[in-house]
């Protein structure tokens, strides 16, 4: 016969609609009256496993009490707790962005309070003072916070699943003309990134993924190069991290040229090491500081690729900055040399072919038309073949 809990140790029972359930008591209301904390999962074990966990809460005297729980302490709780062990660094910042703008109208609210109503309410008001792309992310951090209220037994339900996540409403994307690229990649040529720029612009690498580049990513004998890493800036210091999507570290092909350029920098970059000597850091960058180590991506942009652009005489195509220069004007550029959708995403590193077309279409002028051309064409020349069957058949003269 299975051991009888103890007073305060909680129930486990399983409800009519199947579901296990175990109620424990969390402490008592004003009243004095025992308030309990319930917690929902599809087995027995499942149930057990949070009860032993729950308990073991109490004993350490961390166990909160959901009904005064506000939205601003279980979200702090969150990010400790969760996101900062399961996420990035540079999403953990984010997260934590957005957190901030969500406590600042709804941290008052009790969690156990919180109604869909209440987070519409929130996105409205947001709306009216930044992006819909940020009130996008709001949305999505704030949904996957109370996910988790839900499944640790804080929520019977995820409010968030039945408001409506704003529209992000995208301007079109801006690139540099042919003849702008060139200028600048010629203003650019005494850069010690120079060779940055170039591949950038040839292969859609973003300023953290060519800041990443390590001399062990590429095989200069085959022509190949994988993009593995990213610097980025975490919390005021320089991160370096796993690239966002596994299809950016598929293999890229460089050209004989590129393969060139490549080797000319490392030959230059040995010469620095050697006049360095024991100042110089060995970590294998491609593109690393004047001592070697990992560029702070922040004075790569400032320090020399916007003093390129400003001595080639331009501006910057987009607000997104290297982005929109390099990524947009190498995806803009290939596409208008016709070069196949498919190809340009995999250098872009977008999941699917519709993603890439989705953004940069409307930069591909009289590609529609060329379209009906070719159609035309192939209409016009199936028509002018013979049809099976339909030869003309030699007349045979009357006797």
């Amino acid at each position: 016969m299975p051991k009888r809990r103890g007073h305060g140790e909680g129930s486990i029972y399983e409800r009519k609609d199947g579901r296990w359930c175990a109620a424990v008591t969390v402490g008592r209301n004003a009243g004095g009256r025992l308030k309990r904390r319930y917690l929902y999962g599809a087995t027995r074990r499942e149930v057990q496993q949070a009860l032993t966990k729950l308990l073991g809460e109490r004993q350490r005297g961390a166990l909160v009490d959901p009904s005064r729980e506000t939205v601003e302490a279980f979200l702090e709780r969150w990010l400790r707790d969760y996101a900062a062990h399961n996420v990035r660094p540079a999403t953990f910042q984010c997260y934590r962005y957005a957190a901030k703008r969500i406590v600042r109208i709804l941290g008052h609210v009790r969690l156990s309070a919180l109604r869909p109503a209440m987070i519409q309410a929130f996105y409205s008001q947001e709306l009216a003072e930044v992006s819909s792309q940020t009130v996008r992310h709001s949305h999505t951090v704030l949904h996957e916070a109370l996910g988790h209220a839900v499944r640790w037994g804080l929520l019977m339900a995820n409010p968030a699943d039945a408001v409506a996540a704003p529209r992000v409403q995208r301007g079109p994307v801006t690139a540099w003309t042919a003849e702008q690229a060139a200028r600048f990649l010629e203003a650019a040529k005494e850069d010690r990134f120079h060779v940055a720029y170039v591949l950038s612009m040839y292969l859609g690498l973003g300023r953290g993924e060519v800041l990443g580049l390590k001399w062990s990513d590429l095989d200069l004998e085959r022509g190949a190069m994988a993009v593995r890493r990213q610097v980025c800036m975490v919390g005021g210091k320089v991160s370096v991290e796993p690239t966002k999507t596994k299809g950016r570290q598929r293999p890229l092909e460089l050209d004989a040229e590129l393969v060139a350029a490549l080797k000319r920098h490392r030959a230059a970059q040995n010469e620095e090491r050697l006049r360095l000597g024991a100042a110089w850091q060995d970590e294998d960058w491609v593109f690393p500081s004047q001592l070697g180590g990992a560029m702070d991506p922040q004075r790569f942009y400032r320090l020399h690729f916007k003093a390129a652009v400003e001595r080639a005489g331009l501006t910057l195509p987009g607000r997104l900055g290297y982005h929109a220069a390099m990524r947009h004007t190498f995806a803009s550029l290939s596409l208008q040399a016709g070069v196949p959708v498919n190809t340009v995403s995999a250098g872009l590193g977008h999941t699917t072919s519709r993603m890439t077309l989705d953004t940069y279409s409307h930069l591909m002028p009289g590609m529609q038309r060329e379209a009906t051309r070719r159609i035309r064409e192939a209409l016009a020349g199936a028509d002018r073949k013979p049809k099976p069957g339909s030869q003309a058949r030699e007349k045979i003269p009357r006797q």
